[in-house]
């Protein structure tokens, strides 16, 4: 490490030795009160160059990196990253994982505010802040956010801060790994009653789009997310195997599952009204893939009776209900729903215990 002179002419700026009174380039003498000075830096095989005004300043700032380099503290702002350039970066790198569009949004509603701090700014306290907002805050549609989404939330930021320090060498610390992880509690399944079942097969007879009743009717017989159904194509279904190819799933590959003869059924039928497209369910508007349909899905509810609160999702668990009461057992249901840890299946073994009873008073 030095310090050095330099020249204060702005077409020149050489760097020099202390003891020198003038500029060995251009020949300008240096006026006192009026020169700048250097300090030179090598880090790691890279050079780091600091300019102050005056030679105390010099002198303090190479004695104070002189320090921190041999505790191992000293850190090269000019590589501090914020939080939109990693951002960006991650989101170049991890563009095609399924759950992108959801990250995005997070970015945009939550982490706006942040792009312009320095990753090494970012503190637990400031996790914790934003958790703490979150359980206060209503979502657009008025309701609180769920601690599974709070969690999920917490996991994008970590994520972040992962790649920032594995592929992007960011020497920083993951504020998120210092907090207490939100809890996600994981509520009883109550599937549908076998009246309310068969009423929602009447109302997805007489609902005017037969599409979106064969959606419906698709994940009650597969367990499919909203979301594989909509971005579904021909060219994923294998008729004479009966499996279905599942492309970038929730777990960022590709799966395949079986196909019961009843979504055999409803594929079938699609490829006669809509074979000749490439999704299995085009939007009838535009021919693309759907958004959404929970318009639809409220209609459909209402005029089936059953609770307002049975979302599309929640078609899913009544697939995983249908397997318990034929017997499966919760490895068979956690590997049709391709649930990545086993502690997701457990929401469904009370559903195993009551066919249980139900078995014992047959017997009785």
């Amino acid at each position: 490490m030095s310090i050095y002179n330099l020249c204060s002419f702005s077409k020149c700026r050489t760097i020099f030795s202390l003891e020198e009174k003038t500029c060995p380039k251009c020949g300008n003498k240096i006026i006192k009160g009026k020169q700048k000075f250097k300090v030179d830096i090598m880090i790691d095989g890279k050079r780091v160059t600091k300019t102050v005004e005056n030679i105390t300043q010099a002198k303090d700032l190479n004695a104070g990196i002189k320090t921190d380099v041999i505790r191992g503290e000293f850190v090269d702002r000019r590589k501090d990253m914020r939080f939109i350039e990693v951002w960006e970066r991650y989101h170049n790198a991890k563009s095609t994982i399924p759950r992108m569009p959801l990250y995005e949004g997070y970015f945009e509603h939550l982490f706006k505010k942040w792009e312009n701090q320095f990753l090494r700014s970012i503190e637990p306290r400031h996790v914790e802040l934003l958790i703490n907002d979150l359980r206060r805050t209503k979502t657009k549609r008025g309701r609180n956010y769920s601690e599974a989404t709070i969690k999920s939330i917490i996991t994008f930021l970590s994520s972040l801060f992962n790649y920032a320090r594995k592929v992007l060498r960011q020497k920083i610390d993951n504020p998120c790994d210092y907090i207490e992880k939100p809890r996600e509690t994981r509520t009883p399944v109550i599937p549908l009653s076998t009246t309310q079942k068969k009423d929602l097969m009447i109302a997805l007879d007489e609902y005017k789009d037969n599409q979106v009743s064969n959606m419906v009717r698709f994940i009650l017989a597969t367990g499919l997310r909203r979301g594989e159904v909509f971005k579904l194509n021909w060219s994923d279904v294998d008729f004479e195997g009966r499996r279905l190819l599942i492309l970038q799933a929730k777990s960022g590959r590709n799966e395949v599952i079986p196909l019961s003869d009843t979504a055999l059924v409803v594929l079938e039928h699609q490829k006669r009204e809509h074979g000749d497209k490439t999704l299995v369910f085009p939007s009838p508007k535009t021919g693309r893939q759907y958004n959404n349909f929970s318009k639809a899905w409220n209609t459909i509810k209402k005029a089936a009776g059953i609770p307002a609160a049975t979302t599309i999702h929640k078609l899913r668990h009544q697939f995983a209900s249908d397997l318990v009461n034929t017997g499966a057992s919760l490895y068979i249901v956690g590997k049709l729903l391709r649930h990545s840890k086993t502690e997701t299946t457990k929401i469904y073994a009370h559903l195993i215990d009551e066919t249980l009873r139900e078995a014992v008073k047959k017997i009785e």
